[in-house]
């Protein structure tokens, strides 16, 4: 999956896990087969044709369901109970 997303805050540019702007589309690190992306704010999540839930970007208040207020610039799989 490539991701193109300028955060409005400075601290979470890409999802290649740099913080350097693109210009163009990068390839969005450990995720395959995606079959659906909702894009937020300031955080996307992404379904994949497993059925497996992946997020990242700003997490305030709890945005990226992984329990934490902790944001990230890669994705981290959530677990679903």
């Amino acid at each position: 999956m490539e991701c193109q997303i300028n955060y409005f805050r400075r601290d979470l540019r890409k999802s290649d896990g740099t913080k350097v702007a693109k210009t163009l589309p990068v390839q969005v690190k450990d995720i395959l087969n995606i079959s659906k992306i909702s894009v937020g704010f300031e955080h996307m999540v992404a379904l994949n044709v497993n059925g497996e839930l992946w997020s990242w970007g700003a997490n305030f208040f709890g945005t990226l369901g992984d329990g934490t207020n902790t944001s990230r610039v890669i994705p981290a799989q959530i677990k679903l109970n």
